[in-house]
């Protein structure tokens, strides 16, 4: 399946989780283009959107290794 942009990705994810709408579900919204598509899936399920922000850690490279 092909989308347009995220906000895209979101509605057409939306239409396949209306079933939990009204629920008590939750929506968390990853940086990196998760916060739109998050925001489309909440507004569409009436649900709250959490923001999770995440950042990569480098791990040193142990001694003699590749």
């Amino acid at each position: 399946m092909r989308f347009r942009d995220r906000a895209d990705a979101g509605r057409k994810l939306a239409t396949l989780l209306l079933p939990y709408r009204g629920g008590e579900a939750r929506i968390f919204g990853l940086n990196s283009g998760g916060v739109r598509l998050g925001y489309e899936v909440a507004l569409a399920l009436g649900a709250p959107l959490e923001l999770w922000v995440a950042r990569e850690v480098e791990i040193p490279a142990e001694p003699g290794a590749r």
